[in-house]
């Protein structure tokens, strides 16, 4: 029987020295790679997500008069955020105020928990989770590239109760090496 390390194509460690760096930079093997492998159905939801973000990113571009293939090449990011909120940090902010600085952001918050608000004209208002929901945030560079005619919206994370509150998002962060960017295509 092959190992777990085997199995996933991971280097098997060998050496004392090898054991002792991993020991002193990740979770026991073992522990890391079975929370690892525990994504992996989510992680094969990223290429739907990926489709998703870029079917809604050729929606906008077309809604700008341009190639609905406009941002299909665009770079895509996944990302799993977990808040291990205490009973001492109920009442505060998780996450401190700011809008998305990438283009498009689609969120799957915590269907249980709660704590992203919205700022509406000075006043943070809640955004309860609705089962089975995705929420779609436009960023900065959306702003940006759209010379100002798409908009941002400020939000946070409150702590609401003392849990371990999980979110998980796919964006489009158009960085400076993106065409994007740096204007090709753009008004």
């Amino acid at each position: 029987m092959s190992s777990p390390a085997a199995a996933t194509g991971l280097p098997v460690l060998k050496t004392p020295f090898m054991k002792l760096w991993v020991s002193m930079i990740w979770p026991p093997l073992k522990l890391f790679m079975t929370s690892v492998l525990s994504y992996r159905p989510l992680l094969r939801k990223e290429t739907q997500l990926r489709n998703m973000l870029m079917d809604i990113g050729g929606e906008i571009a077309e809604s700008m008069r341009l190639n609905g293939d406009y941002c299909k090449e665009w770079p895509c990011q996944f990302r799993i955020n977990k808040y291990n909120f205490t009973p001492e940090s109920v009442g505060t902010t998780g996450v401190q105020i700011h809008t998305d600085s990438g283009f498009l952001t689609i969120l799957q918050d915590n269907e249980n928990v709660g704590g992203l608000e919205v700022d509406k004209s000075g006043e943070f208002l809640p955004v309860d989770p609705l089962p089975g929901s995705l929420l779609v945030n436009l960023g900065d560079m959306a702003n940006v590239w759209s010379n100002g005619r798409l908009h941002t919206v400020r939000h946070r994370v409150q702590c609401k109760e003392a849990t371990i509150r999980v979110s998980m998002d796919g964006y489009i962060p158009l960085g400076t090496d993106s065409g994007a960017a740096a204007g090709t295509g753009g008004f």
